[in-house]
């Protein structure tokens, strides 16, 4: 009774949650492109343009974040550095 759901609790599995993630871009790409060019305010090109520079943010962004992550761990200092190599 008195314990709280942990945040790994979810309705859906991940696999599902991913598989829904991904159909909901796809579908999105396609509402953004499929349309002819009068049925938007803006042309397919500027329409591809845009999509791109939306890709381009989103991927330097988990670029960034994966690699601050990186940096993050820690390296092993030079007196644990003994227990790394191999005995003689």
């Amino acid at each position: 009774m008195g314990m709280s759901a942990s945040r790994s609790d979810s309705v859906l599995s991940p696999d599902v949650r991913d598989k829904c993630g991904q159909a909901t871009i796809a579908a999105a790409c396609f509402a953004v492109l499929l349309p002819r060019d009068d049925a938007l305010p803006f042309t397919r090109a500027e329409r591809v343009m845009a999509l791109a520079m939306v890709d381009f943010w989103f991927v330097t962004y988990h670029f960034a974040a994966q690699h601050l992550a990186c940096l993050a761990v820690p390296s092993p200092q030079p007196e644990d550095r003994r227990s790394l190599d191999p005995a003689p």
